[in-house]
């Protein structure tokens, strides 16, 4: 009988070791790694930001939302990461912050993580407008159109996360087990289901139709064109979107999309999982420092990436 309810002590003190101290080891290596990846997107975005700025030719067009995106990353690598890790790691000190203290964080943190997405779909539609209707894209590189792209990003993600703020189908408060700060969806409340949906389903969903919309009439044209210069036996056949020009933003298309999946497929399963899976979300401590990673890696290697976009944009325009 002493035996037996040993064990059963023994087993309960087990289960009520925090994971900060269960995971210690993994714990600490993820921290460290977080912390370089952090370091190295904060450079390399900021080294990249200087250079956009420096060149005239890319103070325009896409290179201004290219730029938008750029800085996006930089906040979310300088500041808004290294906030996560910190309280994530040193946790236990976090399960009683204020209130008001993962309040506003989770309001700045995930306002910039969803404003990625948008941010997206505005090079996106910049890049759809300059296939398909060259004539007007002039119109498109001035301020009138490129300022709204610019801001809606922000103001769409920003609103839906108010709404989260004020306790409107969700709260922003410490999450077990880690202690950081989350969100917390109210049962029987499909708030955060539908802020997961705008701010992440919708630009991602649109994006993808932009992107297989001009993969596809581009394909289908060039094999016409190709099928009218074997049926013109010799003559010379004028092939209006073969020009070096919509040759070279077709490139920056294929890069942009690119680009477009590497983030999608480290962003979609956070949301989704704390959406859809929240309980299975919470119940895996691992996972959640492994999603977390996945972000920040997307982040921190972006300016890689844009690069070289930048390079295709500097001799497209």
């Amino acid at each position: 009988m002493n035996a037996s309810t040993n064990s059963v002590a023994v087993n309960t003190s087990a289960a009520e070791i925090p994971v900060w101290i269960t995971y210690r080891s993994s714990l600490t290596i993820w921290f460290i790694v977080m912390l370089l990846f952090a370091i190295l997107g904060t450079f390399l975005n900021s080294l990249l930001i200087c250079a956009v700025l420096s060149s005239r030719k890319l103070r325009r067009g896409s290179g201004i939302l290219i730029l938008n995106c750029l800085f996006i990353n930089f906040v979310l690598c300088g500041i808004d990461m290294p906030i996560l890790i910190y309280t994530t790691y040193f946790g236990e000190y976090y399960q009683h912050a204020p209130k008001y203290f993962c309040k506003y964080l989770v309001l700045f943190y995930y306002s910039f993580v969803y404003t990625v997405d948008w941010a997206q779909l505005a090079i996106g539609i910049n890049r759809f407008v300059a296939i398909f209707f060259p004539h007007i894209y002039t119109k498109w590189t001035t301020p009138k159109v490129i300022i709204p792209m610019l801001v809606i990003p922000y103001v769409i993600p920003f609103a839906c996360n108010l709404v989260m703020f004020y306790d409107i189908g969700a709260h922003y408060q410490a999450m077990k087990p880690w202690g950081a700060c989350g969100v917390k969806p109210l049962p029987h409340n499909n708030t955060y289901t539908v802020v997961v949906a705008l701010c992440v389903a919708l630009p991602v969903a649109a994006l993808g139709v932009l992107y297989i919309t001009i993969f596809v009439v581009v394909w289908s044209r060039s094999f016409t064109s190709q099928r009218q210069i074997e049926s013109a036996e010799g003559h010379p056949v004028a092939v209006g979107n073969q020009s070096a020009l919509f040759r070279r933003r077709y490139r920056s298309v294929k890069m942009l999309f690119l680009t477009a999946v590497w983030y999608s497929a480290a962003l979609l399963p956070a949301p989704i999982t704390s959406s859809f899976f929240s309980a299975e979300y919470n119940s895996q401590p691992l996972l959640q420092l492994i999603l977390r990673g996945l972000l920040l890696a997307v982040y921190a290697t972006s300016p890689v990436r844009m690069h070289v976009k930048l390079t295709i944009l500097d001799r497209t325009w």
